[in-house]
């Protein structure tokens, strides 16, 4: 074998490990405690550093409700965590999290009649919005979401 041909072997071998070591394809997951928001964020990373960064959003009735109130979660307990890295963009390791995660979605039920509802349940008891925000998300009463969606008039499947 020539020297040359060692060479290129080496240099091909070393970009090899650079590209494994550089480039990776992440996956964070973002969740919200106190309205359950949820966000898969997804990375292409050179060194760590994001190019391209894709945010899929998964908003709950909680936050909904909220935000139909006027007062919305700022999210101020987000926790997160690395679900996946592709090392390379082939070799899922260091994390690599997987199961099932996240089961419930977007709630068909709270379309856009069951907003208008809430609006306007919220104006009529503007203070509505703060007990609302201090009994669920401080307090954690949970019951509450089922109070005000019975007082607007939304037909909901949540039960006792």
């Amino acid at each position: 074998m020539n020297r040359s041909k060692i060479v290129r072997i080496a240099i091909i071998l070393f970009l090899g490990v650079v590209w494994f070591i550089a480039v990776d394809w992440s996956w964070f997951v973002h969740d919200c405690p106190d309205c359950w928001h949820g966000e898969d964020i997804t990375q292409y990373r050179v060194f760590t550093v994001p190019i391209h960064t894709t945010v899929y959003e998964h908003p709950s009735v909680r936050q909904q409700v909220t935000s139909d109130l006027g007062k919305p979660c700022m999210h101020p307990n987000m926790e997160s965590w690395h679900k996946h890295r592709r090392w390379g963009l082939l070799f899922c390791k260091s994390p690599c999290i997987n199961g099932v995660y996240r089961l419930s979605g977007k709630s068909s039920w709270y379309d856009q009649a069951a907003a208008t509802k809430i609006v306007a349940l919220g104006k009529r008891a503007p203070s509505l919005k703060e007990e609302f925000h201090d009994r669920v998300f401080t307090q954690h009463d949970y019951q509450f979401l089922r109070v005000v969606l019975d007082q607007a008039g939304v037909d909901h499947p949540i039960q006792d």
